[in-house]
């Protein structure tokens, strides 16, 4: 009877989500070709392909005058910039239309996943809607960022892990940190709950893509990407107020306290409680775990292991939330 009463608004529901992107997409995206973030992997891409080290600032900015676009230097694993070298085979336009069309089929494929699981007509229509209008996925799509890629991996995780196939499940999250780095901390969740076989699918599948990365580019690229890392998850992004990772926050909020001076004592203060809240939500997430493990709620237990990823994250942008989808499910 519920499904029967809400069908006659599936209809509208899906006009205006129809709307919704054509609008996205004609009065929003459709001059983005040249801007960051897209204009960042169009220029790692094209660097790499032509041997020049993307992880150097002055290689990135003199290549993206070139080229004419905006791009920052290269932050994302050498894997990453591998797959989407052949974006760079084409102009900078027709490569952008192509990687949006790509990031929106994989949004659908994504959201069809991951309504699959719930019960109801209504249940899986309504949610597909809302995750579709969901905000960071609208930012994702907007600055063609890449963790749209990230949520269709986990997804695929997730449908291995209701299905049972160990094998799927470890190579879509080995997959995923070789995108993104970050999702490797779901293995966290399979460690505690003894699932050895995800664990070895996810470590073959890190190891086999560092050694196509090794393969693929010469050793300055891959000590690059290293050294780029460092810098990346230490302090360069917490003055950004767009930054909300814990690292950001917890600065900016005791450097106010401080009345803006960033001496010793308050960085040493702001280092020590930005472990100590890291830590602390680790250890949260092991005890909801263990809980969720005997009460059989798995699927419960590995969302929580998503959200976690982010929030320990040491760069959270808005875009990042995008795979929050998967523990709202």
């Amino acid at each position: 009877m519920a499904d029967g009463r809400y069908s006659r608004f599936e209809p509208a529901l899906a006009a205006l989500v129809i709307f919704y992107f054509g609008a996205l997409y004609y009065l929003r995206i459709g001059d983005r070709a040249s801007e960051i973030d897209f204009g960042s992997y169009y220029v790692w891409a094209y660097a790499a392909r032509h041997g020049i080290n993307p992880y150097l600032a002055a290689n990135v900015k003199s290549l993206a005058i070139r080229l004419g676009v905006d791009a920052l230097t290269a932050n994302y694993p050498p894997l990453f910039i591998l797959m989407v070298e052949p974006l760079s085979l084409l102009p900078p336009q027709r490569a952008f239309w192509l990687w949006s069309g790509i990031n929106l089929m994989f949004l659908l494929i994504s959201v069809t996943m991951l309504v699959s699981g719930l019960e109801g007509r209504q249940k899986r229509v309504f949610f597909g809607a809302a995750a579709l209008l969901y905000g960071p996925v609208t930012d994702a799509l907007f600055w063609g960022q890449a963790e749209i890629v990230v949520l269709l991996l986990l997804s695929v995780a997730l449908l291995g892990l209701r299905n049972r196939r160990d094998c799927l499940c470890g190579i879509a999250v080995g997959l995923a940190a070789l995108w993104k780095v970050y999702p490797i901390l779901v293995l966290g969740y399979f460690v505690l709950c003894r699932r050895k076989a995800v664990v070895v699918y996810a470590g073959l599948t890190v190891l086999a893509g560092i050694a196509v990365s090794a393969g693929a580019f010469i050793t300055e690229i891959n000590v690059g990407f290293m050294n780029e890392l460092w810098r990346t998850g230490g302090d360069k992004y917490w003055p950004y107020t767009l930054d909300v990772s814990l690292g950001a926050v917890i600065s900016r909020f005791l450097l106010l306290l401080a009345g803006g001076n960033p001496d010793s004592t308050v960085k040493m203060i702001t280092v020590a409680t930005i472990a100590l809240s890291e830590a602390l939500a680790a250890a949260l997430t092991i005890y909801a775990t263990l809980i969720a493990r005997r009460r059989g709620e798995e699927i419960l237990a590995f969302g929580l292991w998503v959200a976690t990823a982010v929030v320990l994250t040491p760069i959270i942008w808005v875009h990042h939330l995008t795979i929050l989808l998967i523990p709202l499910v």
